[in-house]
């Protein structure tokens, strides 16, 4: 008569089948100097973890040098984590939390870096070959398979303060009263200084150097104009002629005695290439960045002058302009704060000084000023 086995016999062998290769399955021990030791761990106490190694053998590693222990092998699989900034990062994801990954970009050496999930937005087994529109990237890499957690990651948004730290000046704008103290060293007669200062600015930031934080270097150029007028002066003795503070001005006599000048206007342009350092802190939902700076600068210099020229008889011609122009080489610099108020927008305030001489007058064309503007802010990294 033929046995039957037993409906229990085969339950007890397909658990074995299950759990046989679970039971076999090596934990991966992370040490500090960056090697990994597969093995089970068959014993372990407060101050060693015993592990059968997979290669045979036993080993005993004091807890000291243990990193990690991770009971998996997805680490070995290198993946490509693309940031919402658009940039990829290949690498081994060898641990996670609920904020941050862990890689490694050479699964053999000890180095290590985090990056915040906020930042990431999916994580492929493969290279996207084409960057296509965000939507139809998250499907192909769903196609291909993602790590565990990735797919409600890429829902999330950044937070206020990555936000702002991750993100600095790329274009500032800005504005001021122009030179401090009476304007390029020169008063009319009454002792006022220029009337109808202006200054304007505009930096471009052309390369970025910052650190987890948000401090860290800018290089920069800078263009700008700075405006002065002068305009003649009504005293008792009656209207005084600005002629003669022109020519000292400049420095040469480019006026003559018998011409009368009823503007006297100074357009002053430069470019400047600088370097600028900032250091800060988050603080009430602001980023707060105090900065120094110093550029080059080249300058040219416009004089331009309304003449009229004395007839006699209380007569004057019609008037007339005339122009002088100069240029200058000199250097500048400054400090200010500036502050990230939104992800994409700042504002700063600044305080500069520099000599630049210009004119056979050698008039300094950077006597201390003063601006304030806005920032137009985006990803560093």
């Amino acid at each position: 008569m033929a046995r039957t086995v037993p409906a229990a016999a085969w339950s007890a062998v397909m658990v074995v089948l299950i759990l046989y290769p679970a039971a076999l399955a090596a934990e991966s021990v992370f040490l500090k100097d960056g090697s990994i030791v597969e093995g089970r761990v068959v014993r372990e106490n407060d101050r060693e973890v015993q592990l059968a190694l997979s290669a045979g053998g036993r080993r005993s590693i004091p807890r000291g040098e243990i990193l990690r222990t991770v009971y998996h092998e997805e680490y070995k699989q290198k993946r490509f984590i693309y940031l919402m900034s658009g940039e990829m990062i290949e690498g081994f994801i060898v641990d996670e939390d609920r904020e941050t990954y862990t890689y490694r970009r050479d699964l053999a050496s000890a180095r290590e870096n985090r990056i915040a999930r906020s930042k990431v937005d999916f994580i492929s087994k493969r290279r996207l070959e084409v960057k296509e529109k965000k939507e139809r990237v998250e499907t192909a890499a769903v196609k291909s398979g993602m790590v565990r957690g990735a797919v409600s990651d890429t829902a999330r948004t950044e937070s206020r303060r990555e936000g702002l730290i991750s993100r600095a000046p790329r274009v500032r704008v800005g504005c001021g009263p122009g030179p401090l103290g009476g304007g390029l060293g020169w008063k009319d007669i009454d002792g006022r200084g220029w009337e109808d200062q202006m200054s304007v600015l505009v930096d471009v930031v052309i390369w970025r150097e910052r650190d987890a934080d948000g401090s860290g270097f800018d290089f920069y150029l800078r263009g700008g104009r700075k405006e002065y007028d002068a305009y003649p002066v009504e005293t008792q003795s009656g209207q005084v002629r600005l002629g003669t503070f022109v020519n000292a001005y400049i420095g040469e006599s480019k006026v003559p005695a018998t011409d009368n000048v009823i503007i006297f206007e100074v357009n002053h342009y430069y470019l400047s290439p600088g370097a600028r350092y900032s250091r800060g802190m988050y603080f009430l939902g602001i980023l707060w960045q105090g900065y120094v700076m110093l550029h080059y600068q080249y300058s040219r210099v416009e004089l331009d002058t309304e003449l009229q020229v004395d007839l006699g008889g209380g007569v004057w011609s019609e008037p007339r302009n005339k122009k002088y122009k100069y240029t200058s080489h000199g250097i500048a610099g400054g400090a200010g704060i500036e502050l990230g108020l939104f992800r994409y927008f700042g504002v700063f305030a600044e305080m500069t000084y520099g000599y630049s001489p210009a004119m056979p007058s050698d008039r300094n064309l950077e006597e201390f000023a003063i601006n304030f503007g806005l920032t137009w802010r985006t990803s560093y990294r």
